[in-house]
């Protein structure tokens, strides 16, 4: 494969598909990272079994992060029946602490087979507290309520630093449409003085998230428990509201 600008001083582009096999070639070999990001994004952009099958084959090997990453993002901007099960792979075999919360940024969806990658990656022990909070939000925007409300009522009450995990439980509550977790919310918010100053703006995101699917005499309620933020003495609460 020859590579022209390889010190990307562009003068001009032009869009066309070098084909599979020179792209495999690019992904594979290249010694640098902008190669093989272009290659990555063409080869889901192309999306035939035989494409997909390079990235599946290189989610392991690749050893930078920032690839790594990269194929996340386009796998998740062509989601198909192929791209999936290998966003689901990459999300699980993802070992690096500082890349694992840019990898889950990118299974912000509702997807079978991205939510059971997300309970999947939840199961492991050595989660860093970004990375689980992203996959508790992603865990709620599964919309399970009988398989995932639990966990993430548990996962609220997680202490540790700056209360990153409890953030993203309650966002991931945020994305279910049960009476019961709306109650639960509102209970929360009625008395704000007993929650922690950090979570107040979270919380309030995850009741206005949960009252847009409930009827207009619980929208009113909610509206009212907002009103008593907008003189809150936190400018984050006040800017939530």
């Amino acid at each position: 494969l020859i590579r022209i600008d390889p010190n990307n001083k562009l003068l001009f582009s032009l869009e066309f598909n070098p084909g599979v096999d020179l792209l495999s070639n690019a992904l594979r070999n290249a010694p640098d990272v902008l190669t093989r990001i272009r290659a990555v994004h063409q080869l889901v952009k192309i999306g035939s079994k035989a494409a997909l099958l390079v990235i599946s084959e290189e989610i392991e090997k690749e050893k930078c992060g920032g690839v790594r990453v990269q194929m996340a993002e386009a796998l998740s901007r062509h989601r198909t029946l192929l791209t999936l099960p290998l966003l689901a792979k990459l999300l699980l075999s993802e070992s690096d602490h500082l890349y694992r919360p840019d990898i889950l940024d990118h299974c912000q969806f509702k997807d079978k087979i991205i939510g059971s990658a997300l309970r999947e990656f939840l199961k492991k022990k050595d989660l860093g507290y970004l990375a689980r909070s992203r996959a508790l939000e992603g865990l709620g925007r599964q919309e399970d309520v009988a398989t995932d409300r639990q966990h993430l009522l548990e996962a609220t009450h997680d202490k540790s630093y700056r209360l990153i995990v409890a953030k993203g439980a309650y966002k991931g509550l945020g994305y279910l449409r049960d009476d019961e977790t709306f109650e639960f919310l509102v209970k929360l918010l009625e008395k704000p003085e007993n929650q922690p100053e950090r979570l107040l703006s979270t919380l309030i995101q995850a009741l206005a998230s949960v009252a847009a699917w409930q009827p207009a005499h619980l929208q009113k309620k909610v509206v009212s428990i907002l009103r008593q933020f907008l003189r809150f003495p936190r400018v984050f609460a006040r800017d939530a509201a």
